[in-house]
């Protein structure tokens, strides 16, 4: 809690902030739009006129493309909050069991999106679609479970999702503030339902309750009781939702800018996943389980096959409502030098994810972006995202008809071992363009 007060601090010193990196509602483009051109995309002219007066030189800068193709943009992670790269690689491992009382927490994640095209048209408008597909997965273990502490219905998560997505992304202009709107279709490959409990407590006299009871409910976009088969009927629906992106330039438009030059930023809103029909999900496969029983045991006489219990998978039909995590972001960037080419972008919201026990969490960033001529773009980056710290560095190749998207940060849900080889992911894509 210190080390996210700390950051809120460091994001309100630095101001002016990060817009979030949603794929699904981004814009290659929009990440280098201080461009050094006007609404028309044309550099500034006095009325059109002929004057005498001597021409400002603008210095190079790479055009921003008016079509661009998206091809093979993948984005995958790992992270765990318990054993770190030095922990692992090393002659005689030393594991301090003591940590697991903290739970026992494991994210996985990917993004693809093989393909997606934008228009833009003298960044005064556009629109693109692009199709993508993500998967996640949670494991948090309860650590009075893993260290067998005295505990009542201790909750553990073990839950994943996984979507095929279309959206539609689009930007305008109305009177100098910027809107984006990115209408979106999501279909739901799979979906889990968790519901892993953890009791110990002693019975004076009689002995221990111990209860580890686990029911997980798999959520599948067709039957599986016959085996998997592509002839079986899909009996899932897909969900409708949109997201909204307001831009402002604050600086710009009260003149700040012209009288400070430290003072160019812009301020804006992003709302990601906000939903309008929820996808349904109508068949599962449910495996559940015991270990222990609700009865006080007697350590020394017990039966241990009526200690452990396994049921069969059970299949049936029920429907259930799948949302997409859903995020609110206030972000600023802010450009205080003019002779160096570097944004300080920071970003502040919470998010809502219901694949968890907990729905909600913070999401606050920080991140310091060069920008050589919107040739070569380097982005270093802190922050708290998806309940991780990412602590991530990216790099941007744009030669205009070509460009090259890499990328890798260092992550875990402990921010020390973030920065200790927790967790890490990569990034990679290309975009052609003209």
């Amino acid at each position: 809690m210190k080390k996210i007060i700390l950051l809120i601090v460091i994001c309100l010193i630095t101001l002016p902030g990060w817009v979030f990196a949603e794929e699904e509602f981004s814009w290659a483009a929009e990440s280098r739009s201080h461009s050094g051109k006007n609404e028309t995309g044309e550099a500034a002219r006095d009325g059109g006129k002929d004057t005498d007066e001597p021409v400002e030189k603008k210095p190079f800068r790479i055009r921003d493309r008016k079509f661009e193709l998206g091809l093979g943009h993948v984005n995958a992670g790992f992270a765990n909050n318990f054993l770190t790269t030095k922990d692992i690689f090393q002659e005689i491992a030393f594991v301090d069991l003591s940590e697991l009382k903290n739970d026992l927490e494991i994210n996985l994640d990917v993004f693809a999106k093989p393909f997606y095209f934008n228009f833009q048209k003298k960044n005064r408008w556009g629109f693109g679609v692009h199709v993508s597909a993500d998967a996640a997965g949670i494991l948090d273990l309860s650590g009075d479970m893993l260290t067998l502490g005295k505990a009542e219905k201790s909750k553990s998560d073990v839950s994943g999702a996984a979507f095929v997505n279309v959206n539609i992304p689009t930007f305008f202009h109305v009177q100098g503030i910027k809107i984006k709107f990115a209408p979106s279709v999501y279909y739901p490959l799979m979906c889990v339902e968790p519901d892993v409990s953890y009791t110990q407590r002693d019975v004076d006299g009689v002995g221990i309750v111990f209860d580890l009871n686990y029911n997980l409910r798999v959520y599948t976009p067709m039957p599986f009781e016959d085996g998997f088969s592509l002839s079986n009927p899909l009996t899932a629906s897909p969900g409708i939702g949109f997201s909204l992106g307001v831009e402002y330039p604050l600086a710009e438009m009260f003149g700040l800018k012209e009288s400070f030059a430290f003072l160019d930023f812009k301020i804006g809103v992003d709302f990601i996943n906000i939903p309008v029909v929820p996808a349904k999900m109508n068949d599962y496969m449910e495996l559940s389980g015991r270990i222990g029983s609700t009865e006080p045991i007697d350590v020394f006489d017990f039966d241990f096959d009526d200690f452990v219990q396994q049921n069969d998978t059970v299949y049936g039909e029920g429907a259930k409502r799948v949302f997409k995590p859903f995020k609110m972001l206030t972000w600023s960037d802010w450009k205080p030098f003019r002779a160096v080419p570097v944004h300080f972008i920071s970003s502040f919201g919470f998010a809502v994810n219901p694949f968890y026990q907990k729905k909600g969490s913070i999401e606050i960033g920080t991140k310091a972006r060069f920008d050589l001529a919107n040739l070569f773009l380097v982005t270093f980056g802190v922050g708290y995202h998806d309940r991780l710290w990412k602590n991530s560095f990216d790099m941007v190749l744009n030669l205009r008809f070509f460009e090259l998207n890499l990328g890798v940060d260092f992550r875990s849900q402990n921010f020390a071992k973030s920065w200790a080889g927790g967790g890490f992911a990569a990034k990679f894509g290309l975009v052609f363009g003209f």
